[in-house]
C-alpha cells in the first residue's frame, strides 16, 4: 500500500511540474518551482550568499532518478545554466539512473576519492544522510 501512495505522489508531483509555475530569484540565481524541504533550503541559503558564480556542479552519490523530487538540484542547475554531473560508486545505482532517464554523459561511475576520475568543479555537493 505504501508503494502505491508513493507512486501516486510522484505522479501528482509530475503534474505540478508540468504547470510550469514561474521561477523566483535568490540573489542572482533563478529558482525553478519545487517544494523545497528545510534541508534543501539550507543549500539555497548558501547559494544566495555566494559572491562567485557557479558554472560547474558535482553531486556525490545519487539514487532514485525516477522520483523527480530528488532532482531539485538538477532543476536548479538547468535553470541557471550550470553544467552538472553525478559521481556514483555503486554501479547498480548508475545503471538504474540511466535506465530511468538520467543522461548517460552526466553520471560518472567512480569513487569520489579517486580525483583522477573527474574534473574540477566550482561546487561539490556531498548530500548524504537523513
Amino acid at each position: 500500500m505504501k508503494k502505491k501512495w508513493h507512486k501516486i505522489l510522484i505522479y501528482l508531483y509530475g503534474i505540478l511540474e508540468l504547470i510550469r509555475l514561474p521561477n523566483r530569484k535568490i540573489n542572482k540565481y533563478s529558482l525553478p518551482w519545487h517544494k523545497f524541504t528545510q534541508r534543501e533550503q539550507t543549500l539555497l541559503n548558501i547559494f544566495s550568499n555566494l559572491n562567485q558564480e557557479i558554472n560547474t556542479f558535482l553531486n556525490v552519490g545519487f539514487h532514485d532518478w525516477q522520483d523527480s523530487r530528488n532532482q531539485w538540484w538538477v532543476k536548479f542547475c538547468k535553470a541557471n545554466k550550470i553544467n552538472w554531473n553525478i559521481i556514483e560508486i555503486f554501479l547498480p545505482n548508475v545503471k538504474r539512473a540511466i535506465s530511468a532517464g538520467c543522461p548517460k554523459d552526466q553520471i560518472i561511475h567512480a569513487d569520489f576519492l579517486d580525483t583522477e576520475a573527474y574534473n574540477n568543479y566550482d561546487c561539490i555537493l556531498h548530500w548524504h544522510g537523513p
